[in-house]
């Protein structure tokens, strides 16, 4: 009788296991991470979307003002003209832009990442984590991350904006970045054939917040590249 239970436990093992031991291969940014959420509790009750919210189709968000077409990583889109190119602070960024301040302070940053054909992990991993490296404000109560799930075309996007402290680690309390208070960061998964890529802005609110509108319409151009 011990040798049946102890089979019958291992096989209940074996499926618990084949239900959640996945391997999500690379993550999007500069530094592996640990699953996001894994070590604090409170990182539901900053998100205010289902886990599998369902991806509406959509027309693409109108461009604002002037663009200018831009490639890498397989695909093309359309960037505000005055966002000019820089150099990438990292060999996993496809490609970094900077984004003009609007509020009289520092710029902020656009940055594209690619891992490679159904590489870079699962897209609520992906955003899980960017919201942990987002710390409330001071004085503040944590605000939700507002997450929207869409489909232009034969793509899927998944967006997520957040405001807060924003500190470049994986995960809080572990360090590895300088942190910008009063930060808004907007972020990105556009799957399709070929991808995932991960798009992800970062910088003072304001800036931010007045570019959405943009960074909306950018990842809804996402094609191909000719």
């Amino acid at each position: 009788m011990k040798i049946v239970a102890s089979r019958a436990a291992l096989l209940v093992a074996l499926a618990a296991c084949g239900a959640g031991c996945s391997n999500t291969g690379h993550m999007s940014d500069e530094k592996a991470a640990p699953r996001a959420g894994a070590e604090s509790g409170s990182m539901a009750s900053r998100d205010n979307a289902p886990a599998s919210a369902p991806a509406e189709s959509r027309s693409p968000a109108a461009p604002v003002g002037e663009t200018r077409p831009e490639s890498a990583a397989g695909i093309s889109y359309q960037v505000p003209a005055d966002w000019p190119s820089t150099e990438a602070a990292s060999s996993m960024r496809a490609a970094q832009y900077a984004i003009p301040s609007t509020g009289g302070g520092e710029a902020g940053e656009l940055a594209l990442f690619f891992f490679g054909a159904g590489q870079g992990g699962d897209v609520n991993a992906n955003i899980e984590r960017w919201i942990a490296q987002m710390e409330p404000s001071e004085g503040k109560a944590a605000a939700e991350a507002k997450r929207e799930r869409h489909r232009v075309g034969d793509v899927t996007i998944s967006t997520v904006r957040l405001d807060g402290n924003y500190s470049g680690s994986m995960m809080p309390g572990m360090g590895g970045g300088v942190e910008k208070p009063g930060y808004r960061m907007w972020a990105a998964v556009v799957e399709g054939e070929g991808g995932p890529w991960f798009f992800k802005a970062v910088g003072p609110e304001k800036t931010i917040e007045d570019a959405e509108a943009s960074l909306d319409a950018l990842v809804d151009s996402v094609k191909p590249a000719p």
